[in-house]
C-alpha cells in the first residue's frame, strides 16, 4: 500500500536522474550521518551474546560514501521544498476501489460464527478518511481515532490506548486516546508500524541512496529498518541494502544506469506503474519474541521484502541474514508472522504469473509448505497490492484482502467463519483496509476497562 504517494516520489526522483542532477534530501528526513552504529542498542538487554552462525550472502555493491546523503543547501537538481514538491504530494491516495457487482450489498460484519471465532476485539484504519476504529465481533465501532495530516499507511495501538500511525511517506506519528498529538518523527515512512513487548516501535523509512554499479555511481531507493522508543527517539536504523544489495537483479541496475547515463526510461515496460529504482518495496518488520531453536532468537526480526519476492529473518545488532525463503514462490508477498507452532504465515499476492492471492504457511526449519489456503474458484480472492494475515492461533487467520475492502477468519480446514466489507462506498467504489488487526488479549482488556470508565 502506500503505493501513489510512493510512487509520486519516485516520479519526481526520475526527472532528477534523467536530468543527471543529485536530489536534495527529502525534507525532515535523517542526517545519514547519525545512524546509530551496530552494536549500541540492544532491544532485549537480557539476551546473551552468542548466536546462530548464519550464512555469509557476500558483500553488496560498494556504496558511494561521498554520496549518501543529500545536500539541503545544493541548488542541483530537484528543490523537495517547491511548488512542484507540493502539488505532487497534495494528488490524492487512491484508498478506493470498484466494487465487485456481488459485494454491491455487503456492509459491515456480514457472516459470523462466534463458536469457531478466536473472538476478541477488531483494530483496523481507514485510508480514506484518515481514520482508525476499533471495532467488536458483530461490527460495532467502540472507538475511533482521527488525524487529517495525510494519507494513512497503518496503525498500532498499545494497552494505554494510544496509536502509532504511519502518514505515507511523512511521519509516524503518536496520538493518543482522543486523537490529540503526543510527537510526531518527520521521515519517509510507509507500509509498517508494530509495537514490540518491551514498547520499542520498529517501522521502514525509504530514502535515496547512491551505489557503485558499473564504475559509476546511480540512485536507488533504499529502505531502513527503523526502531524508536515509546517517547519517539530512533534508536537504530539498519540498512536493507547492507543486507540484500545481492539480491538485487541485475538487470534492474542496468535499467537504472541507463537512465541516468543514457537517457532510457526508468520504467518497467511489463509494469509501467513501477519503477526500477525502487528496488527492494519493504513492506513488514515484526521483531521475533521468542527464541525458535534451529533458525532464530528472541530480538531478531522477520522483515518482507516485495520486490525481490523475499521473507527473512535478521539479526539486528550483527544486521546479518539468518534464514531466507520465498525466490520462486512467492509474489509480490506482504505481512510474514510466526506462529506457536514456529512456523510462518504470510500473504501471497500473486497479482502476476498465478492471477490469484494465497496465504502460505512454511517451516523455516526445512524450508518446506506446510499448509495452504486457497479460495474456491482462486481467482476470487486477489489482492494486487496491500493485503495482511494474521496469526490467531489454534489454526485460526485472521485475512485482509486490502483492494477489496474485506477482512474474514477462516479456520485451518479454510472454512470461513467471519465476514466483513468495509461499509463506506462511494459511486460503486469501497473505501481499502491495509490491515485488520485482531488486538492481543491483554490490549484488549484494557481498552475494555477504559471503555468502560468513558
Amino acid at each position: 500500500m502506500g503505493r501513489w504517494r510512493r510512487e509520486i516520489f519516485i516520479g519526481i526522483f526520475l526527472l532528477v536522474v534523467a536530468a543527471g542532477g543529485l536530489c536534495a534530501r527529502y525534507a525532515g528526513g535523517y542526517d545519514n550521518n547519525s545512524y546509530i552504529q551496530p552494536g549500541e542498542y540492544d532491544p532485549d538487554a537480557s539476551r546473551q551474546p552468542e548466536h546462530l552462525e548464519s550464512n555469509d550472502y557476500g558483500k553488496p555493491g560498494n556504496i558511494d560514501s561521498h554520496a549518501q546523503g543529500y545536500d539541503q543547501n545544493s541548488s542541483d537538481g530537484f528543490d523537495s521544498d517547491s511548488q512542484e514538491a507540493d502539488r505532487l504530494r497534495s494528488l490524492p491516495y487512491v484508498s478506493w476501489n470498484p466494487v465487485d457487482k456481488e459485494d454491491e450489498s455487503k456492509m459491515g460484519v456480514v457472516f459470523y460464527k462466534p463458536k469457531k471465532c478466536r473472538n476478541g476485539i477488531n483494530l483496523y484504519d481507514s485510508q480514506a478518511y484518515h481514520t482508525a476504529d476499533i471495532m467488536d465481533m458483530k461490527g460495532n465501532i467502540l472507538h475511533t481515532w482521527s488525524c487529517d495530516l495525510g494519507t494513512w499507511a497503518t496503525a498500532d495501538i498499545d494497552r494505554d490506548g494510544n496509536l502509532y500511525v504511519v502518514i505515507d511517506g511523512q511521519m509516524l506519528c503518536k496520538i493518543d486516546w482522543n486523537s490529540r498529538m503526543i510527537w510526531s518523527v518527520k521521515s519517509g515512512f510507509h507500509h509498517w508500524v508494530s509495537i514490540a513487548q518491551n514498547e520499542d516501535i520498529y517501522s521502514i523509512v525509504w530514502d535515496r541512496l547512491d551505489i557503485r554499479h558499473k564504475d559509476r555511481t546511480i540512485p536507488i531507493l533504499n529502505d531502513y529498518i527503523t526502531v524508536l522508543s515509546r517517547d519517539g527517539k530512533v534508536k537504530k536504523k539498519i540498512s536493507v541494502y547492507k543486507m540484500f544489495g545481492d539480491r538485487i537483479p541485475e538487470k534492474n541496475l542496468n535499467a537504472i544506469y541507463d537512465a541516468t547515463y543514457k537517457g532510457a526510461s526508468q520504467v518497467d515496460p511489463q509494469n509501467p506503474e513501477e519503477s526500477y529504482t525502487d528496488v527492494f518495496h519493504s513492506n513488514t518488520v515484526e521483531k521475533i519474541e521468542r527464541d525458535v531453536p534451529g533458525v532464530c532468537k528472541k530480538g531478531d526480526l522477520l522483515i518482507s521484502i516485495r520486490n525481490i519476492d523475499l521473507i527473512a529473518i535478521i539479526d539486528p545488532f550483527k544486521e546479518k541474514v539468518l534464514w531466507s525463503w520465498g525466490y520462486g514462490i512467492l509474489e509480490r508477498q506482504h505481512s510474514p508472522e510466526l506462529t506457536e507452532k514456529d512456523t510462518i504465515v504470510v500473504f501471497d499476492n500473486g497479482p502476476r504469473k498465478r492471477a490469484y492471492s494465497r496465504i502460505l504457511e512454511v517451516d523455516p526449519r526445512t524450508g518446506k509448505i506446510v499448509s495452504e489456503y486457497k479460495a474456491n474458484p482462486p481467482e476470487s480472492f486477489l489482492s494486487r497490492s496491500g493485503g495482511t494475515v494474521q496469526n490467531l492461533g489454534g489454526g485460526n487467520v485472521l485475512i485482509t484482502e486490502s483492494e477489496r475492502g474485506k477482512a474474514f477468519e477462516v479456520t485451518k480446514s479454510g472454512e470461513t467463519v467471519w465476514e466483513y466489507f468495509y461499509p463506506n462506498t462511494s459511486e460503486e467504489m469501497r473505501g481499502s483496509i491495509h490491515r485488520m488487526m485482531r488486538l492481543d488479549p491483554d490490549i484488549a482488556e484494557s481498552i475494555k476497562k477504559r471503555l468502560a470508565n468513558n
